[in-house]
């Protein structure tokens, strides 16, 4: 028995135009989604606190569960997995580093120097100062518009992305942005700069000395000034002391205005101070001999503290974080250029992206790469020494000769008679220099090369 089954049109019509109802629907939906979430954004943090070499404060920025360490080496570590997730390898000289948009970072490198670090293409994007540019940038700021601004030997720079606009006076100080149109500038006055005129602030007093600052929401200022927190807001003026803050014995040595209007301030000891606009709170670390390097706020204003257990070395350097009511249990902080070792001397690691020299309990103190040093990149070998020789240089050899750690020419050694070769293997004794190349042994005595290969030697190849 065949059965013959007949289509309905009115249903699949129906069916059509429920599908067509669906899609609607569908992208209706993502479109509601994607403007509540320009709305109401989900919790993706690109304003990252500023990272700013001032004082001896100089290892951390931090964006949430990121920390962001400076000086000579910027490195990011995922606390949360222990794991150190990226190396910066254009960071020698490294003054200063802002979050920029998208993700991207605004650099001031060797006081003269501002480019854009693209995350997202791993490359930089530079600023052209032009010829009438600042002779001496401090420091680097960028207002809500997205213009970077730049503070220098007797001028202001503000940059709108294609062109700068300098505004000259008669000072050197740091810039400090507070919206699109103004800013302070750090001296002695400090000032305030408005559409292009500059108005004397303040001055700070006697036995005090500037170590930091940040501007709250209303462009008030605070200063950390080592033996007073001052505020400056409008004409007036309040300073905070051991007489009406807690610090007894403390300094101000650093100073962050969080995103609820909440105060955070310490010196070099284990305490940090908050004030909430009228009371003052102290939170003490879990141990009192820890001495604070540094601390930033993350996105929900809590801070997080790198601190050591001695003042001058900082040794044994932990993270500890506030989790609104006390500190998490710290958490070991050493950050090593560890991965993608090619070769070690006694106080240097060459990786894939260049040159490391480290010191007391393996702090990064140096490092060489591009692009400075691009030779860096490449090291086959660092040279050795015998125990008959007391010289503490450590040249490496690459594939294209041989070269200083800073990436100059190899002192003690005539590279203009060295071929254009790849250098496996360096080693002094007795005052002589052997060096292994593809081409055969070159051995140096200080006045001359003798290359011994298969056809003059021993050596089974070259």
């Amino acid at each position: 028995m065949v059965s013959i089954h007949f289509f309905n049109c009115n249903l699949v019509r129906q069916l059509y135009v429920c599908k067509i109802k669906n899609i609607l629907l569908l992208i209706f939906f993502i479109l509601f989604i994607t403007k509540a979430k320009a709305q109401f954004p989900i919790q993706q943090v690109y304003d990252v606190p500023y990272y700013w070499y001032n004082d001896n404060h100089n290892r951390i920025m931090i964006k949430d569960s990121f920390i962001y360490e400076g000086g000579s080496c910027l490195q990011i570590r995922n606390i949360l997995s222990g794991k150190t997730e990226y190396r910066w390898t254009n960071h020698s000289k490294l003054v200063m580093l802002l979050p920029y948009k998208y993700g991207n970072y605004i650099y001031l490198k060797d006081n003269s120097y501002i480019g854009v670090y693209d995350t997202l293409l791993s490359d930089y994007v530079n600023i052209n100062t032009g010829p009438s540019a600042i002779s001496n940038v401090n420091s680097i700021g960028i207002s809500p518009n997205g213009n970077i601004w730049a503070g220098g030997y007797q001028k202001v720079g503000i940059f709108n992305g294609t062109s700068w606009q300098y505004y000259p006076y008669n000072g050197n100080g740091n810039v400090k942005v507070i919206n699109d149109t103004s800013a302070y500038i750090s001296g002695n006055p400090f000032i305030y700069f408005h559409n292009g005129v500059f108005d004397s602030l303040f001055t700070m007093p006697q036995n005090t000395y500037f170590r930091d600052w940040d501007v709250d929401s209303p462009g008030g200022l605070w200063i950390a000034g080592n033996r007073k927190l001052i505020h400056v807001q409008d004409t007036v003026v309040t300073y905070f002391d051991s007489t009406n803050a807690p610090i007894g014995t403390e300094l101000f040595r650093k100073v962050v205005v969080g995103k609820n209007g909440h105060v955070w301030t310490c010196g070099d000891k284990g305490n940090l101070f908050e004030y909430d606009g009228a009371n003052w709170s102290v939170h003490s670390l879990m141990a009192g001999f820890i001495n604070i390097d540094n601390f930033n706020l993350d996105s929900l204003s809590r801070p997080w503290v790198i601190a050591g257990g001695s003042s001058n070395l900082y040794w044994g350097m932990s993270i500890y974080v506030w989790n609104g009511s006390s500190f998490n249990s710290p958490v070991y902080f050493r950050f090593m250029p560890y991965q993608d070792i090619k070769e070690i001397s006694p106080n240097e690691i060459a990786t894939v992206e260049g040159v490391f020299n480290f010191g007391y309990n393996f702090q990064v103190t140096q490092f060489h790469g591009n692009p400075d040093f691009p030779e860096a990149t490449d090291v086959n070998c660092f040279r050795r020494y015998s125990q008959y020789s007391s010289n503490q240089n450590y040249p490496y050899g690459t594939h294209t000769g041989i070269y200083n750690s800073d990436g100059t020419v190899a002192a003690g050694l005539d590279t203009s008679m060295l071929p254009n070769d790849t250098v496996n293997y360096l080693l002094n004794d007795y005052g002589s220099d052997y060096i292994c190349t593809n081409n055969g042994l070159l051995v140096y005595n200080g006045v001359f090369y003798n290359t011994f290969n298969s056809s003059n030697s021993p050596l089974p190849s070259n």
